[in-house]
């Protein structure tokens, strides 16, 4: 039962993945990559430029891991790149930092990652991990 439900846990997890809004979309790759390469300006949101990739659309469901991007899918799941994997193979205890408007790098609240569960999406670059805490 176990094993059908964490296949029927990974369904939806890529349906939902594959049904992301915009915004969302955007802030798993805002910080990393561009076709025309890094820009500070659209890229960083801490520099609260009008250029940025994200201006306009609510982010309040991304936080920030060990330098990479965490977008929540539920009140305790989120996705990111596993190509960036914070926890090492479920080695090491991470937090994911949350931010209300990106105007500081001081984050608004932390939920501690929980070094347990991890799951690879398939043959993608995505994992979803769960946090231990639920965010507000």
């Amino acid at each position: 039962m176990r094993t059908a439900r964490a296949c029927l846990f990974t369904f939806y997890a890529v349906m939902f993945a594959t049904s992301f809004s915009t915004g969302n979309a955007l802030a798993l790759v805002w910080g990393n990559y561009s076709s025309t390469g890094y820009n500070p300006a659209r890229h960083d949101p801490y520099q609260q430029d009008p250029a940025f990739v994200g201006a306009g659309f609510d982010l309040s469901g991304i936080g920030v891991v060990n330098g990479g991007w965490a977008t929540m899918i539920s009140d305790q799941y989120f996705l990111s790149a596993f190509h960036a994997e914070p926890t090492n193979g479920g080695n090491q205890s991470l937090r994911v930092d949350f931010f209300r408007d990106f105007k500081d790098k001081s984050p608004d609240e932390s939920a501690w990652i929980d070094p347990t569960f991890r799951m690879k999406l398939g043959v993608t670059d995505l994992w979803v991990g769960k946090l231990l805490t639920t965010p507000s």
